[in-house]
């Protein structure tokens, strides 16, 4: 199959982009894209749209052969009908593919929120451990919380591929993260929210669990039993019901 450089693209976009004496900004106007997307195209992350080809090859003045072999010369006569089907099969493929931007690409106020409570679990873990008020549970919601943030602040893709967005599926699977939830469509409409509530959610049961064992402990509270069933169905609820709901409500 015809490989696609996708630096070389990008370099020629930006070539043919500024000798129409137009900035990223404007390039996407007539797309109708964010310029942000233009900007991903010329650094090299992603390429176009299938979609968007023939728009984009009609305002830099080329076609969509010059376009996707990023061949500036009028040679496209010369160029077999195989090899021209070869192109845009190619093209399709790289479409389909998401975008693979990772979390920590992107500074937001959750990685801040995640670090602090993290550190202030860290502190409750070294009280606790030093006061000997060791439960069990907390400390496994603790480093479930601890990785589920993590990833979800840091490691997770931020883009689920095209497919989702045009089929009904109801699992996800995102690097570590796995979900399989009947009667929800996951897509790139609702993950953003869903990433962004797990890595709060993780945040909040990090420091609830580190601080409640250290209150039970000072308190020498001993009906562990209740407890513990208490809080698994309170951890369970808390993660399960709001992804849900956020899937349902952006879907």
């Amino acid at each position: 199959m015809f490989e696609i450089n996708k630096k070389n693209l990008g370099a020629f976009i930006s070539l043919k982009r500024k000798e129409k004496n137009m900035t990223q900004k404007e390039l996407a106007d007539l797309l109708f894209i964010s310029d942000k997307a233009v900007s991903k195209w010329e650094t090299g992350v992603n390429i176009p749209d299938v979609s968007l080809l023939i728009p984009l090859s009609d305002i830099l003045g080329i076609t969509v052969t010059q376009l996707l072999t990023s061949d500036n010369e009028n040679k496209n006569d010369l160029i077999t009908k195989e090899k021209v089907e070869d192109i845009v099969k190619t093209a399709i493929v790289y479409s389909d593919k998401c975008d693979e931007t990772r979390a920590y690409e992107q500074m937001n106020a959750c990685k801040i929120i995640y670090l602090l409570s993290l550190l202030f679990s860290l502190f409750f873990v070294y009280l606790n451990y030093k006061n000997k008020y060791i439960i069990d549970e907390m400390n496994t919601y603790m480093i479930l919380c601890g990785f589920l943030g993590a990833y979800s602040c840091f490691f997770a893709k931020l883009e689920l591929p095209k497919y989702y967005d045009e089929n009904k599926i109801s699992a996800v699977s995102n690097g570590i993260m796995r979900f399989n939830m009947v009667g929800v469509r996951f897509n790139n409409r609702n993950w953003k929210y869903i990433l962004k509530f797990i890595s709060i959610w993780s945040s909040i049961v990090m420091i609830i669990a580190s601080l409640s064992q250290y209150i039970l402990g000072v308190s020498k509270f001993t009906n562990m039993a209740i407890y513990s069933y208490i809080s698994i169905i309170a951890f369970l609820i808390s993660l399960f019901l709001p992804i849900f709901i956020l899937a349902k409500k952006y879907e």
